[in-house]
């Protein structure tokens, strides 16, 4: 599992005013569009679904139900949400946001392998964390989840 930042709005060094003028602004200089986007894969090389996390307070960042492809990318099992963080701007995972990850794409993931492999239901899983610092405050609520083994 890892993460990574996703710029909708590139910065660059590109600059655009009239000939002659003194002070000249980078375009796109103040536009931060951003989102972070949750990847993980299981041993056999499945790619789990993606979880796309916004910065904002509500899910009105998310897109939209008829947004372009986003029937295929939730039918896919793809996690759109947001972070509910105090630094309005900050688009990188967070406690609710992780725990979101394990609910919506790994849990079902996991408890998918153990149905169609006939699996023992109490059969754990290892989880290897790749991103963003979650070991210390991760695992005391993970604690009762029955299919994942924790290690840190």
């Amino acid at each position: 599992m890892d993460q990574t930042g996703v710029y909708l709005v590139p910065g660059n060094n590109v600059t655009y005013n009239d000939r002659d003028v003194r002070q000249v602004n980078h375009a796109s200089m103040d536009e931060k569009c951003a989102y972070t986007l949750v990847v993980a894969s299981s041993c056999t090389g499945y790619i789990l679904p993606f979880q796309q996390v916004g910065s904002g307070a509500t899910v009105k960042i998310c897109p939209t139900g008829n947004s372009n492809g986003m029937e295929e990318a939730l039918d896919r099992g793809f996690h759109l949400t947001f972070t509910k963080n105090p630094k309005k701007t900050s688009h990188f995972s967070t406690f609710k946001t992780m725990i979101e990850w394990m609910e919506h794409v790994y849990i079902p993931y996991i408890n998918l392998i153990i149905h169609d492999d006939e699996l023992p239901e109490d059969q754990k899983s290892i989880l290897f964390i790749d991103c963003y610092p979650v070991p210390a405050y991760f695992n005391p609520p993970m604690s009762d989840c029955s299919v994942l083994q924790s290690m840190f």
